[in-house]
């Protein structure tokens, strides 16, 4: 199927065969790959030539049609293209005569874009910043998972039109896995501080960026701070960023997600350039601050401050229900780092009679199926891959049915799964010398000995004495008036005073 769009706007119920009938019919750009869909749609037999700038490829016809240097042509010919590089093949054909320009999405792109032209198809055609308002803090959201939860506690305890979100919207979210498209709608119309960048729309050129640039600039001058959440962050926004120093230096807020800032080499890029020169670097646990100072010099300039933000919030659950098999959860992702099939083949020299619950909806496909075919061959039935997503409601119904966990990570990695877990009441084993017990035991939650899991019986593996515990403990993580204590003692953090570098 083949999504046809002019001057780069969708266009609904098109019949392409009934616009070029009786034209001359050229193609522009010989890609073979990307120009097949087309061609089984209308015909290799309709396309007179087609057009390239590349003069290497003038003179060949290798799917029979002739590949040309483009030339001046006739207002009856039709030009169509692939709606990669839309803006410049428009301009070159306009300039040289040819009004009708059409162009063409394939199935495949529009499966990565999930639907997201077709649902915001009047914002992402006037997805411009609106400079006219004045916004006190600019959110700089890498991954819409998160953008929930922040503007969950705005909306609670702050006064939401202060607040403008640059979200950039990756395809892992296709068709709205996340669930938060209509809350992008709902806010935009409200209050006018939605600014979604969308990866494939982006590298489609589906919209201006360059205007907005510039409005984003007025903003970030306005605003009194740019509060970066995490450290993933789409090419656009870097390029734009690493020439922001200054501002960075004056405004900056950033805002590690736990256990992972400067382990991975594609993200420390955008650290290196733009977020260690950030005014205020928050923390939860003392570990971490040292492991981003190691890996950063320049963040020892920054103002630390240890306010423990987290994007975990409490949720309905079903309680655990008494069952002859236990459920245990090994890994809440399978990326390298959760040492999923460490723990399995851990776990493989002892009995097999609890369930065994691998989160495989996250990670690398090839650890993926290296996990679950793993997992069938020593544990058969009672190895559970769950491949399919689970929004965060749906999440904290599957948690809760977690009788214990056993995470093999070196890292703290998952803490809002983490203390969740501890909320719900399972029992969590983990590396003793790992950063992810020695931080779950700074809070002061009752953590066992991953290594003992196997040496204990399964009335011992599944015994918990410090349930009560280590659930007040979450309590006071999850309570909603001491979130919002948190996020506005950072909002309201004085930089003048106290943020000197």
């Amino acid at each position: 199927m083949i999504f046809w769009y002019l001057n780069g706007k969708p266009l609904k119920n098109f019949n392409i065969n009934t616009m070029i009938e009786g034209k001359t019919v050229i193609l522009f750009g010989a890609d073979e790959g990307r120009n097949k869909p087309l061609l089984e749609e209308i015909g290799e037999a309709n396309i007179t030539c087609i057009f390239d700038n590349d003069e290497k490829k003038w003179n060949r016809d290798d799917i029979g049609i002739p590949i040309v240097k483009p030339f001046d042509g006739g207002k009856e010919a039709v030009i169509l293209s692939g709606i990669y590089d839309w803006k410049s093949i428009m301009k070159q054909s306009h300039e040289m005569g040819y009004s009708d320009v059409y162009f063409f999405l394939t199935q495949e792109v529009e499966d990565r874009m999930g639907n997201y032209v077709a649902e915001f198809s009047p914002e992402i055609y006037d997805n411009s910043i609106r400079e006219s308002c004045d916004y006190k803090y600019i959110h700089v959201i890498p991954d819409e998972k998160f953008f929930l939860p922040v503007t969950e506690y705005i909306e609670y305890g702050f006064h939401m039109k202060e607040h403008f979100f640059v979200v950039y919207m990756n395809c892992g979210n296709n068709k709205d896995r996340y669930g938060v498209w209509k809350v992008y709608k709902r806010l935009s119309k409200q209050f006018h501080n939605i600014y979604l960048l969308h990866e494939e729309c982006f590298h489609l050129n589906l919209f201006d960026w360059d205007e907005n640039q510039r409005e984003l600039d007025k903003l970030l001058e306005n605003a009194d701070k740019i509060i970066f959440h995490g450290e993933f962050f789409v090419p656009a926004i870097h390029g734009y960023f690493r020439n922001k120093t200054d501002l960075i230096r004056k405004k900056g807020i950033f805002l590690p997600w736990a256990g992972r800032v400067g382990r991975n080499p594609n993200t420390n890029v955008f650290i290196e350039d733009v977020l260690q020169y950030a005014r205020v670097i928050t923390y939860t646990y003392p570990i971490e601050k040292e492991s981003v100072t190691k890996n950063f010099p320049l963040t020892k300039k920054a103002v630390w401050m240890r306010n423990g933000i987290s994007y975990a919030r409490l949720t309905q659950f079903v309680p655990r229900t008494e069952k002859a098999v236990k459920n245990v959860l090994i890994a809440h992702s399978c990326h390298d780092y959760t040492k999923a099939m460490d723990t399995l083949k851990y776990l493989s020299k002892t009995e097999k009679n609890y369930y065994i619950y691998c989160i495989t909806s996250y990670g690398p496909e090839e650890l993926k199926e290296q996990i679950k075919h793993y997992g069938k061959a020593h544990f058969g039935s009672y190895f559970i891959a769950v491949d399919s997503y689970m929004d965060y409601t749906q999440y904290v119904q599957f948690l809760s049915q977690m009788d214990a966990a056993i995470f093999g990570m070196e890292t703290l990695s998952g803490r809002d799964t983490l203390e969740l877990l501890f909320w719900l009441g399972a029992k969590v084993y983990l590396k003793p010398d790992s950063e992810a017990s020695k931080n779950m035991r700074y809070v002061g939650y009752k953590v066992n000995d991953y290594y003992s899991a196997n040496r204990e019986t399964l009335e011992e593996f599944f015994y918990n004495p410090d349930e009560p515990w280590n659930h007040s403990i979450a309590m006071k993580q999850f309570d909603s008036a001491e979130k919002v204590h948190q996020w506005k003692e950072l909002y309201e953090y004085d930089l003048d005073t106290n943020g000197n570098h």
